[in-house]
C-alpha cells in the first residue's frame, strides 16, 4: 500500500506525501527489537514501484538497498516476476559495495573450481 501511496505521490509530484511514504516503508521493514529476521518489501511492492517509476527514483533507490543490506539469498528464490531492473541495480549496487577479504580467484590454479579427477 505504501508503495502506492508513493507512486500516487510522485505523479501529484507531492514531495511531502512521498517523504512520508518513504518514512512509512523504512518504519514497517524495521524488526521489533530483539528480533534476527529480515523484513524486504515483497516482490509485489517492488513491481509497484519499477513499473512506476522513473530510473532515478529514491524509492527504486531505496527497495534496491533493502535487499542489498537486509536481503538473503533464499528471497531471491521464492518469488518470480522481479523487474530486471532491480535486479540489475542490486547486482551493481553488490558489485559496489562488496569487500573482498581473501579473493580465490587468486589463489593457485584453480582449484576451488574444478572438479576432482
Amino acid at each position: 500500500m505504501l508503495c502506492k501511496v508513493y507512486v500516487l505521490s510522485e505523479r501529484l509530484l507531492d514531495v511531502y506525501t512521498k517523504n512520508h511514504a518513504i518514512q512509512g516503508l523504512l518504519h514497517s521493514t524495521k524488526p521489533p527489537s530483539r528480533v534476527t529476521t529480515t523484513i524486504c518489501p515483497n516482490v509485489d511492492a517492488i513491481n509497484v514501484i519499477y513499473d512506476a517509476t522513473l530510473p532515478n527514483s529514491m524509492a527504486r533507490k531505496l527497495m534496491v538497498d533493502f535487499y542489498t543490506y537486509r536481503g538473503t539469498k533464499d528471497m531471491l528464490k521464492n518469488d518470480v516476476g522481479w523487474p530486471k531492473d532491480f535486479l540489475l541495480e542490486l547486482a551493481t549496487n553488490f558489485m559496489g559495495k562488496h569487500i573482498m577479504l581473501d579473493d580465490p580467484t587468486m589463489k593457485g590454479l584453480g582449484a576451488d573450481y574444478m572438479e576432482k579427477e
